[in-house]
């Protein structure tokens, strides 16, 4: 059985020492959020750390309850302080969530450390959206963790930020109905309603 692979804390030190023991030339990771967005993405990345490919993660449950610092973010701000909120994934065995696959390269590894700072690599495994029941491969995916310095963030009393949330569904938008369908289905507000449910 393959060795698990280890959880990485921001600002990942230890990663790409790991990622070589492996023989693996890239960092394969699983977007749920504004990287799902190839506009958002191409901000940060090089077209070839995008070339997505559309997966469903297990093991994980996708909450809106970070904190963004609003007057340090790339989004709008909105008149309602509450709605400040961005994505984070926690992980919650029998949950699964729906992303995409990037193949991170490592050219772009530092400017992708300071967009997503807070955030550690927690390991998931995933398999193809169309394939369900595939074998399963090994992924990282971005985790702000509750024992986290910067777990001050996480609040249960806020709101998704418009802007941000308006990036986000166009992304899930982007790879179809069914993808985006799942998408509202497999994401929580901070007090644990559905998006589904919300509207």
């Amino acid at each position: 059985m393959p060795t698990p692979w280890p959880i990485h804390s921001y600002p990942w030190p230890d990663l790409l020492t790991f990622l070589e023991s492996q023989v693996i030339d890239h960092l394969p990771l699983v977007a749920y959020g504004s990287l799902v967005n190839a506009g958002s993405a191409a901000v940060t990345l090089k077209e070839t750390s995008i070339a997505p490919i559309p997966i469903r993660a297990y093991g994980c449950q996708r909450v809106f309850h970070y904190s963004m610092a609003m007057e340090m973010s790339r989004y709008a701000p909105s008149e309602n302080q509450k709605e400040c909120a961005a994505l984070n994934v926690v992980p919650a065995p029998g949950h699964h969530i729906n992303g995409i696959l990037m193949q991170i390269q490592f050219s772009d590894l530092e400017a992708f450390r300071i967009r997503e700072a807070d955030y550690d690599l927690i390991p998931v495994e995933w398999e193809p959206f169309e394939k369900p029941d595939s074998d399963r491969q090994p992924a990282y995916i971005l985790s702000c963790r509750p024992r986290h310095p910067s777990a001050t963030r996480i609040r249960n009393d806020i709101l998704p930020n418009p802007d941000y949330l308006k990036i986000c569904r166009a992304g899930a938008d982007s790879f179809g109905a069914e993808f985006r369908k799942c998408w509202e289905e497999t994401t929580y507000m901070a007090d644990g309603r559905l998006m589904n449910d919300v509207g």
